[in-house]
């Protein structure tokens, strides 16, 4: 069989030189305020624990260490800098999450990571819009900021941070989605509403940054008490309805990180996950010291979807996945 490109030729190509000149207009950005750009590992003996990530695992015998895994994201290894005494620094690299696949997924896509030290969240968000501003320089957006307790008080008329009873969080499923899986826990249902219902209006021309997320969701942000609701120092931002970036204001504590780690590694045995070698290096970069710093994870892949306005994510690759 003869290969074909996966788009119409002339369309891929304007696709990618935007894309490209995207990614150069990223890089002018941090350079102009002397974020320095780091390179780190791809493939690690160590990996993730989060449920929702499946990392992919590479077989490989070398100094009596066989599993090896691509990293989902170069968050490990770029807060061990940090804590080794780097600043500001950010990166542009390729990612991999194994079950990855649809108009805005692909297994091995790029993402831009960066950490900002002394920053809060607020001061965080505030740099990711002048990012976007950069970038739609020629595209009219606006910005929304909205809480995760104010949208889901708007949407369902619920505070999600107390916990209702698990028949209660059903029944408003049920009012909402059709076919839902019955076997899930409250938090899990809360995703289900947002990923369903409100992750679909998050569109128009408008930056939408939703924040202060369950404090129960919690992998690497801090967690605060907010007008009586604990919280987990996180935003996400979305545009068209696509979510692009994940932001926190980072957690230092080590006790608590391996506390959040050993959960997840018990939340997958109980869902019969496979199982996830701990990163020991990420707890001790943080028993070391991890300086005070907010960080972010934004989709380029996904950015650049919005930028020419598609919903495939193969407008924007050169290839995907089943053509690599």
């Amino acid at each position: 069989m003869s290969w074909k490109p996966n788009v119409e030729i002339g369309y891929l190509k304007d696709n990618l030189r935007k894309r490209a000149n995207m990614i150069r207009c990223i890089r002018n950005f941090f350079y102009s305020l002397e974020v320095m750009e780091v390179e780190t590992p791809i493939m690690s003996s160590a990996s993730v624990t989060d449920i929702h990530l499946h990392p992919i695992s590479l077989n490989i015998d070398w100094d009596d260490r066989k599993t090896f895994y691509l990293h989902t994201s170069p968050e490990y290894h770029m807060k061990r800098l940090l804590a080794a005494g780097f600043d500001s620094i950010f990166q542009i690299t390729k990612v991999f999450r194994a079950m990855e696949k649809g108009s805005k997924h692909n297994v091995e896509f790029s993402m831009l990571e960066w950490y900002r030290i002394n920053f809060s969240l607020d001061n965080l968000i505030d740099e990711v819009i002048s990012l976007l501003k950069t970038i739609f320089k020629e595209h009219k957006f606006e910005v929304k900021k909205i809480s995760y307790r104010e949208i889901f008080e708007k949407f369902f008329d619920i505070n999600p941070h107390k916990k209702i009873r698990l028949k209660d969080i059903k029944s408003i499923v049920a009012s909402n989605i059709k076919n839902f899986p019955d076997n899930l826990d409250y938090q899990s249902y809360l995703d289900l509403l947002f990923s369903h219902i409100i992750e679909p209006s998050l569109k128009g021309n408008y930056f939408y940054f939703i924040y202060d997320f369950p404090a129960a969701q919690a992998t690497m942000e801090k967690i605060d008490n907010v007008d009586g609701d604990m919280v987990a120092k996180r935003f996400e931002l979305f545009i068209n309805s696509i979510e692009i970036a994940n932001g926190y204001d980072e957690m230092s504590d080590h006790n608590e990180l391996k506390k959040r780690i050993n959960t997840t590694i018990k939340r997958r045995k109980i869902l019969c996950m496979p199982y996830i070698n701990p990163d020991i290096n990420i707890i001790a970069a943080h028993e070391h010291g991890l300086p005070k710093c907010s960080g972010v994870a934004l989709g380029i892949d996904r950015l650049a979807m919005t930028l020419i306005n598609t919903n495939e994510i193969k407008d924007v690759l050169s290839f995907t996945f089943d053509q690599a």
